[in-house]
């Protein structure tokens, strides 16, 4: 880290001291998908919540006083679910309101998730704060835009919606929004280009 101070987090020794590291605010906006595919079980729960479950837990991870949260999903259209807030409550509350809408079985429009949840950050997002996103999907884009027009189900080339969730993304990038992607599921290797793609990335995608 630079220096051989000790309790700052790490010892003069280079070893990991047992204390808060971190204490920057952060603006996060986490953005899950509750498309059709979201619905398959895997190890006894459902991709979905797997999904709302961690959120969950990542919530817990953050700091109420200095951190703000907020929820973007997406199926075949997007929706803010909560703006940023410290009201982490809240929050949890709309993760655990999401649910998958059958039938018809719903589709998958990452890039306007994307948008909603940088629309947010760019309106009650906090000046000289670090604005994170961290999407949740077990898919590739087959939907885009709003209203949402559609591509093919399960693509494996690119598509106008891959190619819309990627500018969408871009523009968050461009704006200093950092993203964070996590693929549920198996993945194809298409599905984990667009995803790196969409992250800052392959560092940043999981």
């Amino acid at each position: 880290e630079g220096n051989t101070i000790s309790g700052d987090g790490c010892a003069a020794n280079c070893t990991l001291e047992n204390i808060r590291q971190c204490f920057a605010p952060v603006d996060v906006m986490l953005v899950i998908d509750r498309s059709g595919s979201m619905d398959t079980v895997e190890n006894g729960s459902t991709r979905l919540a797997n999904a709302k479950s961690a959120a969950k837990s990542f919530i817990d991870l953050l700091n109420s006083t200095n951190d703000q949260m907020g929820l973007a999903s997406f199926a075949t259209t997007a929706a803010l679910d909560h703006a940023l807030s410290f009201d982490y409550t809240g929050v949890k509350n709309a993760v655990n309101g999401l649910s998958i809408l059958l039938p018809p079985p719903q589709r998958t429009n990452i890039g306007e998730g994307i948008k909603k949840a940088q629309d947010e950050i760019e309106t009650n997002g906090r000046a000289n704060v670090s604005h994170i996103m961290i999407l949740l999907s077990d898919g590739a884009p087959n939907e885009w835009g709003e209203p949402p027009a559609s591509c093919t189900s399960v693509p494996t080339e690119p598509t106008n919606c891959s190619i819309y969730a990627l500018s969408q993304a871009t523009r968050a990038k461009d704006n200093g929004t950092d993203i964070f992607t996590i693929g549920l599921g198996d993945e194809t290797n298409f599905t984990h280009d667009v995803m790196v793609g969409i992250a800052d990335g392959v560092s940043q995608h999981y």
